[in-house]
Order: C-alpha cells, then sequence, then structure tokens
C-alpha cells in the first residue's frame, strides 16, 4: 500500500475571498502524484500549483527539536534549493509567495507557523527600534549576581 498525501485547495485567494472547503473538495494523491481521489469535475477545481511542493516537503521532511541555543534557520529561496541545502530546517520563505511550514503532524505544523509568526513580528519591531535582532544580548554589570 503507498502513502497517501493529502492536499487541500486554497481557502484564502489573493483577493481576499473566502471559499468554505469540505471533503468532497479534497484532492488525495500518492506521493508519487498519481491521484487516489478528487473533487467531482462540475465543481471545476484542479490542484494547487503547489502540489509538487508539497509533495517535495512530505517525502524529505525531517523533524527537528529546537534547543535554546540552538539557530533557527529560515532560507528564503525556492522550497527544494532550501530543502537540499538546510535539511533540517521545517520552514521557507519563498520571495512573492509566502512561507511553507512544516510538521509530523498538522499539529505541530501550526504550532510552529505560529512561533514563526511571532519571531519575524519581534525581529521587525527591534529593526523598527534600531536594534539588531542578531545581537546576542549582553547583561548589565552585576546583573545575575
Amino acid at each position: 500500500m503507498s502513502q497517501v498525501l493529502r492536499a487541500r485547495v486554497d481557502v484564502w485567494h489573493g483577493w481576499g475571498a473566502q471559499y468554505q472547503v469540505r471533503g468532497e473538495d479534497l484532492f488525495v494523491t500518492t506521493v508519487d502524484g498519481v491521484d487516489i481521489v478528487g473533487p467531482s469535475p462540475e465543481k471545476r477545481l484542479s490542484k494547487s500549483t503547489c502540489t509538487p511542493l508539497i509533495n517535495a516537503i512530505y517525502t524529505k521532511q525531517k523533524e527537528k527539536h529546537f534547543d535554546y541555543y540552538d539557530t533557527l534557520i529560515v532560507p528564503i529561496d525556492s522550497l527544494l534549493n532550501a530543502m537540499r541545502d538546510y535539511p533540517e530546517t521545517s520552514a521557507v520563505i519563498i520571495r512573492r509567495h509566502g512561507m511553507y511550514v512544516w510538521g509530523p503532524t498538522w499539529q505541530r505544523a501550526k504550532g510552529m507557523a505560529e512561533c514563526y509568526e511571532y519571531l519575524f513580528n519581534v525581529a521587525v519591531k527591534m529593526k523598527q527600534l534600531g536594534l539588531d535582532p542578531e545581537a546576542i544580548p549582553v547583561p548589565p554589570e552585576g546583573a545575575y549576581t
């Protein structure tokens, strides 16, 4: 039995329209891209152009547990290049497209996406305040004694 990957149609579109996604709207394919189930032709839905990228994530993902002193790297590149050059990453920013985040379960991927969003917001606010988000903080003299 081959592994199955579930990819959903986009819920939000660039112009802000929202669509209700139902189970019968989903495309189910093997990791090799062979269709198993899809929406009825009357719905006139098509697979996302991101389907090959989703397959690549599914087949190449590696779960990484970060420690306090680890450096988090989120490449800005094509997905396949980033996964080749940074095999332990769990997120990639693709110019003019957005961020992809993945994990072993949808719950972990959602949690990581929320963490990345928080960290990116902190980095932007630090830049706005003239602080370097890459600088290692130095405690003031006499602190922690």
